[in-house]
Formats: C-alpha cells, sequence, structure tokens
C-alpha cells in the first residue's frame, strides 16, 4: 500500500509514498500542512506536505493486527492523541506534542487503566478528548466482570481547573476614576476590528500531572458500544449502545445525566456532526442516514458509477492479501514455505476464476500452503434469490410408520411444543401442518418453509385414524444452524448438555458436578459463573467437558474464577456457621475433558488449568490449532479474509499451533460406544474423581 493524493478539482492524482512497507490511515493536519500516517506495524510517521521531510514520532507496536490503530489531531494541530497497546493487549491513548522544530516531544500516556480505552476523539474547542471503554463493568469475579462487555463513553479534561461553586460571590472589579473609557476608537478597533485575536493566542499547555484521575463517565447506559462524537457545539455526544438488546444511537448531554435513544441501528460507524450541531450523518449497512437531534431519521441518497475490471481487481486481492500475510503472519518465516513464490505460483489460477467461488477455492488453497489453523478466505458469493428461515416444530417423528400422519417419538425440551398450553405430546399423531395433508411418504418440511415465528396450525390426533383430533396453534424456532438461544441447534444442544448432567448426578448421588462449555466467549462464561456458583458450589468435585468447543478468548477469567483459594473465614454474631473466604470459590478437585475437536481457547484452557496445578485433563488429544486473529476486508470491500497474528506457547517454548494438547489420560470413545449412547471419557472421569474423594461409583 503506498498513499496517494487526488485533487478534487483537477482529478489529478499524485503519489505521496515511495517505500517496501505498507502505509495506510494517512490523515492531515487541521491546516493541511502535514500529514500523519502508519508505516509498517510499528512507525508512526508525519510528513511535512511542502517539501516531502519525514519523521517518524513513534516507532512501537502500533498496529497488532493489520490495519488497526486510530490517531487524533488536536483542533490547533500542535498535538495527536494515539491509541497504543500494551503487553496485555489493552489499549491506552497516548497524547504527543508536534514540535515545529521537529524535535521529540514526550509521549505521555493519559488513560493508565488495565482495561480498553477506544481513542474517539478530540472536542473541538481542544479542552478535552472523549474515548470509549469498558472500565466501569462490574467485576464480579476478577476479569470475569470484564466479559460483560459494557462500555461508556468517557471525557478527560486537559487542563486541571477547580470545580464550580456556588457559595463564592463575585464583585464587580473597582476601577479608579481616571480610568480609560472602553469605548474609545482604539478599544473600539481591537474588539471589533480583530474579533480571532483570542483565537490565535497561544494555547495553554495541558496539564499532564494526574490526568488519568479526571477521567469522567458520561453516557449512563449499560451495554456495548464502539462508536461515538460529541457535536460542535460540544453539547450532546452520540453513541451506538446495545443497552436494551439491540443495537441503537443514543444521545447524552456532555455533562452527563439521562440518555436518550435516538433510533435503531444495525453497525452505525463514522458519525458525522453538521457543522450547526443540529444533525448528524452516520453509516448504517453500508448506507448514509441522517439522524436530527430529536431522533428523526432519513436515508441520504448518494449514487455513483464504477467499471471494474475483475480479473485486475482479483489479482489485486491475492497480492494485497499475500502481502498482508506476509506483513502480520505470527510466524515471521511462514512456518518455511517460501510465501512469495507461492503466491506467484497462484496468482495465475485467479486469472481463471470465473466466478467467486472459483476465487475462493484458489485462495484457499494459497492459504492452505502455510498448513496453519485461523486462516481463511470468503468472497463475495452472495446472490439476490430470496431464501427463508425454515421453521422447527421441537418434535421427533418416526420415519418407520406408513400411512396418514406423522407419529411423535420426542417433544424436545425448550422446543416450540414444550409448553403446559400446547396440548401435543409423545404417542400422539400430527395430521396436517397449515392445511396440508402429511406422511412419511413426503417431506413435511417443505410445509415449514418461512415458518419461524409466523402462526403455524397443526391438526394432532390420538391415534393415526383421527381420535381426539384438535387444531394447535405453534411458534416454530427458527431451524437455521447456531447456537444463540432460541434455535433448533440451541435446543438439541441444552438437551445434550443435561443428558450429561443427569448422568453424573445418577452414579455419583450428586456429589459430582458437571458444566459444558460450548464456546469461550462472554455468555457460555456467565453460565459458567451462574452454574459454578449457583448449582455446583457445595460439590466435592467438577467435571468441566470443553469437548467440540470452538474455542473464543475467556481462559483467563476461567483462571481467575478457578484459582481462587481460602485465606480465612467470615461469621455473622447470631450464626454458628463459618463462611469461608473468599466465599465464592471453588477448590475441589477438577476434570477436564478434552478431544480432537477442542479447538484454539478451548485448547489454551486445559493446558493452561494443567500447568497451574488445577485440573486433571481427561480424553484426546486436542486439535493442535492456537493463534490469535483478526478479520479484515480487501480492496473490493466485501471480501474478507483472517489473519493469524499471535502465537501462543507452553513454558518451556513448545508452539501450540499444529501441536495439540495431551490429556493426562487417554480415553477414546470408538465409535460402537458412541452409537449405543456410552460416553467412555465422562465415565473414565467419574471414575477418577470418585477415587479422588473417596467415594465409591458403579461404573456401567
Amino acid at each position: 500500500n503506498e498513499i496517494y493524493e487526488i485533487c478534487l478539482r483537477t482529478n489529478e492524482w499524485t503519489r505521496i509514498t515511495r517505500s517496501p512497507e505498507d502505509e495506510h490511515g494517512p490523515d492531515y493536519s487541521p491546516d493541511g500542512n502535514l500529514m500523519v500516517f502508519i508505516r509498517g506495524n510499528r512507525q508512526l510517521v508525519i510528513r511535512n506536505m511542502s517539501d516531502g521531510k519525514e519523521r517518524v514520532v513513534i516507532d512501537a507496536l502500533i498496529v497488532r493486527y493489520p490495519y488497526w490503530g486510530s490517531y487524533y489531531w488536536s483542533p490547533d494541530g500542535k498535538w495527536l492523541a494515539v491509541t497504543l497497546s500494551d503487553e496485555a493487549y489493552s489499549d491506552e491513548i497516548y497524547i504527543l506534542p508536534v514540535n515545529e522544530d521537529d524535535s521529540e516531544g514526550e509521549l505521555v500516556n493519559i488513560t493508565r487503566h488495565h482495561d480498553n480505552d477506544y481513542l474517539m476523539g478530540w472536542s473541538d474547542d481542544g479542552e478535552h478528548i472523549y474515548f470509549v471503554s469498558n472500565r466501569h463493568a462490574q467485576l464480579g469475579l476478577g476479569t470475569y466482570g470484564s466479559w460483560r462487555a459494557d462500555t461508556g463513553v468517557y471525557t478527560i479534561p486537559l487542563k486541571r481547573t477547580p470545580p464550580p461553586r456556588s457559595d463564592v460571590l463575585e464583585f464587580p472589579p473597582i476601577e479608579p476614576d481616571d480610568a480609560p473609557d472602553e469605548t474609545n476608537g482604539e478599544e473600539s478597533e481591537n474588539e471589533n476590528g480583530d474579533e480571532n485575536e483570542s483565537e490565535k493566542a497561544e494555547p495553554e499547555a495541558i496539564h499532564f500531572d494526574r490526568i488519568a484521575e479526571r477521567a469522567r463517565l458520561v453516557s449512563p447506559t449499560r451495554g456495548t458500544g464502539w462508536a461515538a462524537s460529541l457535536s460542535p457545539d460540544g453539547s450532546t455526544f452520540v453513541y451506538v449502545s446495545d443497552a436494551l438488546g439491540s443495537n441503537a444511537l443514543w444521545s447524552v448531554p456532555f455533562q452527563g445525566g439521562s440518555a436518550t435513544r435516538l433510533t435503531d441501528c444495525g453497525t452505525a460507524y463514522y458519525i458525522q456532526w453538521t457543522p450547526d450541531s443540529k444533525g448528524f450523518y452516520f453509516l448504517d449497512r453500508n448506507r448514509v442516514k441522517y439522524c436530527t437531534k430529536g431522533g428523526s431519521v432519513s436515508n441520504v441518497t448518494t449514487s455513483g458509477r464504477l467499471t471494474v475490471d475483475l480479473t485486475a481487481e482479483r489479482l489485486q486481492m491475492i497480492y494485497e492479501a499475500g502481502r498482508i500475510l506476509k506483513n502480520s503472519f505470527y510466524d515471521a518465516d511462514m512456518h518455511g514455505v517460501d510465501w512469495d513464490a507461492m503466491v506467484e505460483y497462484y496468482a495465475p489460477l485467479v486469472l481463471e476464476s470465473a466466478v467467486p467461488e472459483d476465487f475462493e477455492l484458489v485462495m484457499s488453497m494459497l492459504f492452505g500452503e502455510l498448513a496453519a489453523s485461523h486462516l481463511g478466505f470468503y468472497a463475495d458469493t452472495s446472490s439476490e434469490g430470496i431464501s427463508f428461515d425454515p421453521g422447527w416444530l421441537g418434535l421427533d417423528f418416526d420415519p418407520a410408520t406408513s400411512g396418514k400422519g406423522l407419529l411423535v417419538t420426542k417433544v424436545w425440551p425448550r422446543g416450540p411444543a414444550d409448553y403446559p398450553e400446547i396440548d401435543i405430546f409423545e404417542g400422539d399423531w400430527v395430521m396436517k401442518i397449515n392445511g396440508a395433508d402429511v406422511s412419511t411418504s413426503v417431506s413435511y418440511s417443505q410445509f415449514l418453509d418461512d415458518t419461524f415465528a409466523r402462526t403455524t396450525v397443526l391438526e394432532v390426533a390420538s391415534d393415526q385414524f383421527g381420535t381426539n383430533s384438535r387444531e394447535i396453534v405453534i411458534g416454530p424456532m427458527s431451524g437455521s444452524a447456531g447456537y444463540p438461544y432460541g434455535t433448533y441447534s440451541a435446543a438439541l444442544y441444552l438437551d445434550w448438555t443435561e443428558s450429561k448432567r443427569a448422568i453424573v448426578d445418577e452414579l455419583t448421588r450428586g456429589r459430582i458436578g458437571y458444566i459444558h462449555l460450548p464456546h469461550m466467549m462472554g455468555e457460555p462464561l456467565e453460565r459458567f459463573a451462574r452454574e459454578l456458583f449457583a448449582e455446583n458450589f457445595d460439590k466435592d468435585a467438577l467435571i468441566i467437558d470443553v469437548r467440540w468447543n470452538s474455542g473464543g478468548n475467556i481462559h483467563e477469567a476461567l483462571f481467575d474464577i478457578l484459582s481462587r483459594r481460602q485465606f480465612g473465614w467470615s461469621r455473622n454474631r447470631d450464626e454458628d456457621n463459618r463462611i469461608g473466604q473468599p466465599s465464592r470459590r471453588f477448590d475441589q478437585p477438577i476434570v477436564v475433558l478434552i478431544n480432537e475437536r477442542s479447538f484454539s481457547d478451548a485448547e489454551i484452557f486445559p493446558e493452561g488449568i494443567r500447568a497451574l496445578g488445577l485440573a486433571t485433563l481427561i480424553g484426546e488429544t486436542t486439535s493442535g490449532g492456537v493463534i490469535g486473529t483478526a478479520n479484515i476486508t480487501l480492496v473490493d470491500g466485501s471480501t474478507s479474509m483472517r489473519v493469524p497474528r499471535v502465537g501462543w506457547f507452553t513454558l518451556d517454548g513448545r508452539n501450540m499451533e499444529n501441536f495439540g494438547v495431551e490429556p493426562d489420560i487417554r480415553v477414546i470413545n470408538d465409535l460402537d460406544d458412541v452409537w449405543n449412547g456410552i460416553d467412555c471419557q465422562l465415565l473414565k472421569a467419574i471414575e477418577f474423581l470418585s477415587h479422588e474423594i473417596g467415594m465409591s461409583v458403579r461404573i456401567p
């Protein structure tokens, strides 16, 4: 990537940079004389636009992931605010003076907080910096609380001034009788003839002493947000939050107070106020919209013509993708692959790609040469066709029956038929769906297309002959795959976990607990903490199951929860029982179940919990796919790729990528056992923990 400048009057292009490294993120200073940009992953460069001289003002790891990083000029152009990540991947905000004599200024951290602070900008008067942070999340259990992802809008006043006081009386100054007339011509000329004199005065220096202590929360809402903008008149913040469950734009006065929900939005970015502060523009799902301060939203019609040479564009994208991986892949040696030669080898195949699916296949083959996990290339294969979300009744039917109707063999817990008022049970027959006859000879799914959350009428009988026939109104769940609650997959998953928990409860007479983690993100972490301290708090041992876990990034939070150890106890005056402190802890024996489908963070977690001496691992070797990754979009604006950026290593230096975590006790679930519903790995965990707690169990 090189930086170019285009003259909007003449449409002439001028190349600005010439270097072997990528440059990106150019931003002019307010007067247009300077430009700041990122070179490579480490250098923040300021260029003088008149003589072309460049100077590196920051040489640090600015971009941990490709093309990430934020920086803003102060309104007077004398300072730069920059976001930098520390070694723990927490974002901090720094301020750097831009000295006219090109001398180096001191880089000052103005936030100093262990949570993430995302720079949003300066106030127009240059008196404040504002940012979004999750620092006000309620920390219930170590860093566990931060995964609730509550964020808020904060401001930092750059000058340390005393708070306003209402008890101080102000008197006009007493002037001598011979004081000059303030309305004489000279004073009047200065007042009216040079209105900008005060604006041109040198600004006061930023008061850096104890500046981090001056951060102030402005937004009162709870939820996740990622964009904020302050109106030019400094009166109102607009920000994005999902405080009520869905993304919306909110406004709040600069001084704080009650927030107002303005409008729903999808993924609103690039909030830009009008100069008069009466409204703002924003980009929502690739559409430009305008919103007034009162919340009235209208679409902004934009149009343009773009002629694309698809062959040239795809060539650009293979070289762009290759360059990004070369500069960002966690292993600079590219797993021993001659990467430049490999890109050239696959480039001719891109020219033969007739459709996006072909292009995606070629790129996937190129990425496959690295033999690494967390890679992916996703071309824009969308079409204009209409797709329907199939509904799911939450019923299983016997496929072996013949004749009319469908015999119900199971009513799924948490499914759409699992309500007291819905009169359908195992052994009933469904004769019709929305008036259409059904049987095993015809696929009944055709009658459930586009029925998700729509009223669906079933004709149900007690037998195949129509005895006790009745109509039942049901609202099918989404039949699409996915974990979110309220879907087919979630109902099946929760039924599966309950069956595992029931086995453990029955065999151990309730003395051993069981928790499964489907992936390593916020919601399962919340559920883990709830189940641990509400349902398993008094257990003598615990099985944590991370088999078939797709990964994420909550291992640290889990360690915080599970590594707590008692230091004392407390007791109320009128109670005999003593409460160990910390009260929320689990310091009993633990087994972690792993298998070949434990992936990414579901490998870091068992490796770490064993290294900390907190658990024994039982099962099979994990998949060996451990790299920190990010998603970026390529030049066409719709094609995306994953960039594995961060390697993970054990204390003895072993690379976890391509080397799975070995169990302490290897147990294989063979096909015969799986077919017969026998989980040998779970049974081994029960046997092991029962021995640890001195309990006799009978393993079937």
